[in-house]
């Protein structure tokens, strides 16, 4: 029966150190195991980070865009404004340009015919003197 005893209790010893093996391996398994949730979590924190800062970048995109639109709107009216007043102002010069073309006309025709009375005059006697 020792020799039966001393068998099983090999086989004991060799489970044992088989369960132990494997208990070192499981532990091992652990730490690698916790060691990667470590990481993870880094990842997840950095991941979070850059999270909130895409955020805060979208909302000062969209804040910038709100305000480029509103100014180019303003703009928009600006020149409005000034291309009509611009139109106002250049058909005031034409006008102006008109009322002198015709008062130029006027003037014209006034001295030709005062050229034209002076051409019908008779010449002046040779005795007089011209200044």
């Amino acid at each position: 029966m020792s020799e039966a005893i001393e068998a099983a209790r090999k086989r004991q010893d060799a489970a044992l150190a088989k369960q132990e093996a494997a208990v070192a391996r499981q532990e091992a398994a652990v730490t690698k195991h916790e060691a990667t949730v470590a990481k993870y979590e880094a990842v997840a924190a950095r991941h979070e980070v850059g999270a909130a800062k895409a955020e805060e970048s979208f909302i000062e995109a969209r804040a910038a865009r709100e305000r480029s639109d509103k100014e180019a709107e303003e703009h928009r009216r600006w020149m409005e404004r000034v291309m009509v007043e611009g139109r106002e102002r250049t058909e005031q010069i034409v006008a102006e340009l008109k009322d002198q073309r015709d008062e130029r006309r006027a003037l014209l025709e006034a001295l030709f015919k005062v050229m034209d009375r002076l051409d019908r005059q008779p010449p002046p006697p040779p005795n007089l003197r011209s200044a």
